[in-house]
């Protein structure tokens, strides 16, 4: 009798942290007053984005992951805040940064996680790593149902092309100069 109780009350409890964990996991549902709140500290931050106080932008982020380092838009935070730092040509900082925001978001936030990829080719690009920024062009590619039309049907094409036209293989850039050219076109 001890022994079935004790597995109907772990079978319980199991149960409990399996839903409570998927929750927070996937984003599930939250005081809708904590999540204004939230969403109204990331407007800040994406607002001066938007106006080009790219500075700003990054405290406001960093402030934001550190009030609120549980927060279902943590991740997207942390995506502002590498945009805000490859704005201000921090190449490598913010290149580390859609790193880690790639690890997290690849399964659960693949919208987030498809941008990153894509962003994170511009630094690449300017820190002269011709072989990350293909890598990086190509893994945003394989997720093009995340992206935007224009990003997947002509912008990462026409990146792809010139990367591989400075790493001399012609032949390959080619192909996606026509790709780009029909991405255009549609």
């Amino acid at each position: 009798m001890k022994k079935t109780i004790g597995i109907l009350i772990s079978s319980i409890l199991l149960a409990g942290c399996a839903s409570l964990r998927s929750n927070s996991d996937e984003g599930g549902p939250i005081d809708p007053r904590v999540r204004a709140e939230q969403e109204g500290e990331l407007k800040k931050a994406e607002l001066a984005f938007e106006k080009q106080n790219y500075n700003e932008a990054e405290d406001l982020f960093g402030e934001f992951q550190a009030k609120f380092p549980n927060s279902i838009f943590y991740q997207r935070a942390q995506f502002g805040r590498a945009k805000s730092l490859e704005a201000l040509e921090h190449w490598s900082e913010a290149a580390d940064l859609y790193r880690k925001t790639l690890e997290v978001t690849r399964a659960r936030q693949p919208q987030i996680a498809a941008q990153a990829l894509y962003h994170i080719s511009f630094c690449y690009e300017n820190l002269g790593d011709e072989a990350r920024v293909l890598a990086s062009l190509k893994d945003a590619l394989s997720m093009k149902e995340h992206l935007t039309p224009e990003q997947a049907q002509a912008e990462i094409p026409a990146r792809m092309a010139a990367s591989l036209n400075r790493m001399g293989q012609t032949k390959d850039a080619e192909q996606y100069f026509r790709q780009a050219s029909q991405g255009i076109q549609q």
